[in-house]
This record gives structure tokens, sequence and C-alpha cells, in this order.
């Protein structure tokens, strides 16, 4: 199992195999503070099958 630190590790590799985000994971930049596109973002996952 993956410690609390190699998680991040795990899945920016994955993101990176795939090109971007994937069906179950997407990345926003938060280095100029909380994304604006957030809420819509989470509420567009949370409508996939299976609540995101």
């Amino acid at each position: 199992m993956a410690t609390a630190t190699e998680v991040p590790q795990v899945l920016l590799a994955r993101l990176r195999r795939a090109g971007g985000d994937t069906d179950n994971i997407e990345l926003k930049s938060a280095a100029g503070g909380l994304s604006t596109s957030l809420t819509s973002s989470l509420c567009a996952l949370s409508n996939l099958p299976g609540g995101g």
C-alpha cells in the first residue's frame, strides 16, 4: 500500500502516462489560489456513474 507521500506521486505518474486528466482523476492548478472552476468540476465528476 502506498504511503500518504507516495499517493500524489503515483497519481501524477498515472496522469503523465495518460497525457492529462482521466475519467477518474482531474488535476487543477492551485498556484494562485483555489481554482474558480473547482466547484463545476466537482459537480461534473459527481455526475459520473458511481458518483465520481
